[in-house]
């Protein structure tokens, strides 16, 4: 037969209000409403996966490297930087190896 664990004494509030431990999102953010706390952490958590899977590169382009992204943005051939980054970066590494990876880049 076991022992049982000693009850931690209560008050009648206590039993009344039980407290419920607040996660660090509500914590951070006590004065937003339940559903844009929902949303805030929904957008957290698809931010997490994504990061776990694409590697974030912290990159500063020279004053050339820019003025050929935004000539490629502004042609349409990508949406985004990042993506207009990936396909110059694969059309540099076939000019200069000759290989073609056979990867779709920059979406």
């Amino acid at each position: 037969m076991m022992a049982s664990k000693p009850k931690k004494p209560t008050t009648p509030e206590a039993e009344k209000f039980p407290r419920k431990a607040k996660s660090n999102i509500e914590k951070a953010l006590p004065e937003m409403d339940s559903d844009k706390m929902d949303s805030k952490v929904a957008a957290r958590c698809r931010v997490q996966r994504y990061r776990a899977t694409h590697r974030r590169i912290d990159y500063a382009p020279s004053t050339v490297a820019l003025m050929l992204i935004e000539r490629h943005l502004a042609a349409g051939l990508d949406n985004c930087a990042a993506g207009v980054i990936d396909r110059l970066i694969a059309a540099g590494d076939k000019a200069i190896t000759g290989n073609d990876s056979g990867n779709k880049v920059g979406g």
